[in-house]
């Protein structure tokens, strides 16, 4: 554990005067550099417990990728070491402190001050967020916020990510998420697979901005993870002018694509800075929200046909329509007949049937006469064989 008074470093070099600050797998000290009788800020990661070797390694390799970076708004390192396992960097002294001094004092931070910030925050990310690939902080918040002696607000902690944060969380058996604050992050990065984008940044700029301008965080300590269970933005009941709350709206958007980009709060925070107008149409438009897609009309049912009247049936037209018949009950309430159940439902002209007689004397008569004819027949033969 890490006391006042104590030495740290090769050969003793940083004697630690007063602690600054505390975090969760850090802790930065003011100290006298006793080469140079210089004071700096030193900051320890993974005080007292330290990493392995890979540890060591990984925060190594990370770091070497940021540190040569060079920008008025972030606060470069001028030293990276370890010792006795514990990585630490040494920063220039900021004797203003961080923007968390608005919170500690209890006073809301002038318009005119939230402007500057949103500006020099706006173009530090935007210079991090330029790189190939693009370096995103993951916590911004005021303790990361330095306050340089001629007044510029300066970013911290750029160098630090997930993956180093990870590592130094396992080092010291602690549990977490995949890093950051809670309050001040995104809603994305509280889904089942987060993933930290540039426009998570953007989100805790304006968590961090609501908080100084209104004494809270927009969600408490639950961040992003209430505002994707559907809690909408509180209002900023403080008095600000409308264009920048406004602007810290925007950067709250719940849809990533909805919030502006680090390079566009520094283009309109200049404008504003240096009375150039600009007004809300310059700021991404709101995604808008689904409609409910309408609900699909039944199909009309089909029309019956008209049936045909009953008849009696003769031969293959009987067997025809028995097929019919059982087409239609295979396919259910449906009257729907092909082209060849049709021609086998056309009905035949009727064919007349003799109908019997029960007259007897008709018979009769046809038989007296028949029996006449034959014996006129008979009698002229006599007549002719005999009368000669």
């Amino acid at each position: 554990m890490l006391q006042q008074g104590q030495t740290f470093g090769i050969d003793d070099r940083y004697l630690l005067i007063s602690q600054l600050g505390k975090g969760g797998f850090s802790e930065v000290w003011l100290a006298d550099d006793t080469r140079t009788h210089v004071q700096v800020a030193i900051k320890i990661y993974a005080p007292g417990t330290g990493l392995d070797a890979a540890g060591i390694e990984i925060f190594t390799k990370e770091f070497s990728l940021v540190f040569d970076m060079n920008h008025t708004n972030l606060l470069k390192p001028t030293y990276f070491d370890s010792y006795e396992n514990q990585p630490y960097l040494i920063l220039p002294l900021c004797k203003n402190g961080s923007a968390f001094k608005f919170l500690a004092d209890g006073r809301r931070i002038t318009e005119q001050e939230c402007w500057n910030m949103l500006h020099d925050v706006g173009a530090g990310l935007a210079y991090l967020h330029s790189k190939n690939p693009p370096i995103i902080h993951q916590d911004i918040k005021p303790d990361n916020i330095l306050i340089s002696d001629e007044g510029h607000y300066m970013i911290t902690d750029f160098g630090i990510s997930a993956r180093v944060r990870s590592t130094i969380r396992r080092g010291r058996s602690t549990k977490g998420g995949e890093g950051g604050t809670l309050a001040y992050m995104a809603p994305e990065r509280f889904s089942s697979r987060p993933k930290a984008i540039m426009a998570s940044d953007v989100w805790s700029l304006g968590a961090m901005m609501y908080e100084l301008m209104t004494g809270d965080p927009p969600f408490g300590d639950s961040g992003g993870s209430a505002q994707r269970g559907g809690e909408p933005i509180p209002d900023i009941e403080e008095n600000y002018s409308e264009q920048l709350k406004g602007l810290v709206y925007q950067c709250l958007s719940k849809e990533p694509e909805n919030r502006p980009l680090a390079s566009k709060i520094e283009d309109l925070t200049y404008k504003y800075l240096h009375g150039i107008a600009w007004s809300s149409n310059d700021l991404p438009k709101p995604k808008p929200a689904p409609q409910p897609e309408p609900e699909p009309k039944p199909a009309p049912k089909p029309k019956a046909e008209p049936q045909q009247p009953s008849r009696p049936l003769y031969g293959s037209q009987a067997i025809g329509t028995q097929s019919v018949q059982g087409s239609q009950m295979n396919r259910g309430s449906q009257m729907h007949y092909s082209d060849q159940d049709r021609y086998s439902e056309q009905m035949p002209p009727e064919i007349p049937v003799p109908q019997k007689s029960n007259n007897i004397w008709m018979w009769v008569a046809v038989g007296v006469a028949a029996v006449l004819a034959l014996c006129i027949f008979v009698a002229v033969l006599v007549f002719v064989v005999f009368g000669r």
